[in-house]
């Protein structure tokens, strides 16, 4: 017998077996060929689960280390913005252009879930911006609203809760994510008759790239109650002034000082006029300064006290860089008001009457009730007035002639609920108008308004 170990071959017959050597050959094959199957099964079956292995991991990812959250919030990584309540409704609103512009919105200011909002394409969609750095009171009080870009913008409280806080005035620069609260020296007086006035009156004044304000340091107050004031004036987006200037009182009975100064208009950076009284209610003074408050000269007032009224209320509305018109109201309830509106072309140093209704007046055009508030379109010849008793009008000729507004085509007065309300200027005449219980009513000739609905369920 013959053995070949390298294929293990039989060459010699085995009587033992019973078998011949060709068929212990191919059992020899045979047991071969099942063997190298056996493998090559192994083999497929090896490589079906390295392919699942792969399939899923390129499905669910790589895994990842865990890690642990880091204590103080990525920088970079704005904080979560919450969203608007189903019920909420617009308390002010600030349209920089027809389509673009924000608002102030939400159901009630005890939950302090008023936030700021914008839209793009006339309120048809709002994006939550973030919360204002202030509660206000919702319906009693509405927070004033002022951008003068898409990124910088002002917004100030006149009351948080009841407390009356006038110095609360902050400016953004990032279009509302976050505010810083300007650099005020002193106490920011409201409009004269302050708690009637203020609360859509801003206490500053807005010119081309320049913020102004008055301030008061009653606590330099001298015996004769006194209080220095100062003029203060910021770039646009700045916190702090980049100008202060003491305004010098004209009047007699003090040691330079007014016992109250009110900032009245300032059309330009170097313009400013202010109201000023020996004591807090008057008689009033006129200032006026065409270099940033170096100097002061006095200028004439037109409001005149009539004999028999409560005590005037004067304000005043920047049209353009020299046109101001002037409202003195004197008397209060229904129509016993004494009103006349002023304009001057040339800064203050002249004034002509654009409209004189004396109280009880009943004649056509005439200015129904005392006149609290003005307000003026783009254009500057439609004004819009109102007054505490609910009268609203709308004068389509620069102030001279007045008549109720219109809602829906029908004449009405008493549709606002009551103080306080605000126009918003949209257009060369037109006007949003928001009352105080969150009402939003447009008007595109500034004479008829029809209810809106900008905010809408989501």
């Amino acid at each position: 017998m013959t053995i070949d170990h390298d294929d293990v071959r039989l060459t010699a017959p085995l009587p033992e077996f019973g078998m011949k050597i060709g068929d212990i050959n191919l059992l020899i094959k045979e047991a071969r060929r099942r063997q190298r199957l056996r493998y090559l099964a192994v083999a497929i079956a090896i490589i079906v689960v390295l392919l699942g292995v792969l399939g899923l991991s390129a499905l669910r990812g790589v895994p990842k280390t865990p890690q642990t959250s880091p204590s103080t919030p990525n920088r970079g990584q704005p904080a979560a913005i919450p969203s608007l309540p189903l019920k909420s409704r617009i308390w002010t609103l600030d349209m920089l252009t027809a389509s673009s512009g924000y608002a102030v919105a939400g159901v009630s200011s005890a939950k302090h879930d008023e936030q700021l909002i914008q839209t793009t394409n006339a309120g048809q969609s709002w994006k939550v911006v973030g919360r204002l750095p202030y509660s206000f009171v919702a319906g009693q009080y509405k927070p004033l609203l002022d951008f003068v870009t898409p990124r910088i913008g002002y917004t100030q409280a006149f009351r948080v809760g009841a407390k009356w806080v006038p110095n609360e005035i902050y400016v953004t620069t990032d279009a509302g994510k976050s505010w810083s609260r300007l650099q005020i020296s002193g106490e920011v007086p409201s409009a004269i008759d302050a708690e009637a006035d203020a609360s859509t009156s801003p206490d500053f004044r807005v010119a081309k790239n320049v913020v102004s304000l008055v301030s008061l340091d009653c606590t330099e107050a001298t015996s004769n109650q006194a209080c220095p004031a100062t003029l203060s004036e910021y770039h646009w987006g700045a916190k702090t002034p980049f100008a202060n200037h003491r305004v010098v009182y004209p009047g007699t009975g003090t040691d330079g000082s007014s016992a109250g100064t009110y900032l009245l208009a300032a059309p330009t950076a170097t313009t400013a006029l202010v109201a000023e009284g020996a004591t807090a209610g008057g008689p009033f003074s006129f200032a006026l300064t065409t270099n940033a408050g170096a100097t002061w000269s006095p200028i004439s007032n037109p409001c005149k006290p009539y004999p028999g009224a409560g005590g005037m209320s004067i304000s005043g509305v920047s049209l353009t860089g020299s046109r101001v018109v002037l409202n003195c109201s004197q008397g209060t309830g229904m129509n016993h008001a004494t009103v006349l509106l002023s304009e001057s072309s040339n800064d203050g140093h002249t004034w002509s009457t654009v409209n004189y209704t004396p109280a009880w007046s009943g004649k056509a055009g005439a200015i129904a009730g005392e006149d609290d508030q003005v307000w003026t379109s783009n254009g500057g010849n439609v004004l819009w007035s109102y007054s505490l008793v609910g009268f609203i009008q709308v004068s389509t000729n620069g102030g001279r002639t007045w008549s109720p507004i219109e809602v829906n085509g029908k004449t009405s007065n008493l549709n606002t609920g009551g103080w306080p309300i605000q126009f918003d200027p949209v257009g060369t005449s037109g006007a949003y108008l928001l009352t105080k219980t969150g009402q939003v009513l447009l008007s595109r000739n500034g004479t008829n308004f029809v209810p809106v609905r900008l905010l809408r369920p989501s």
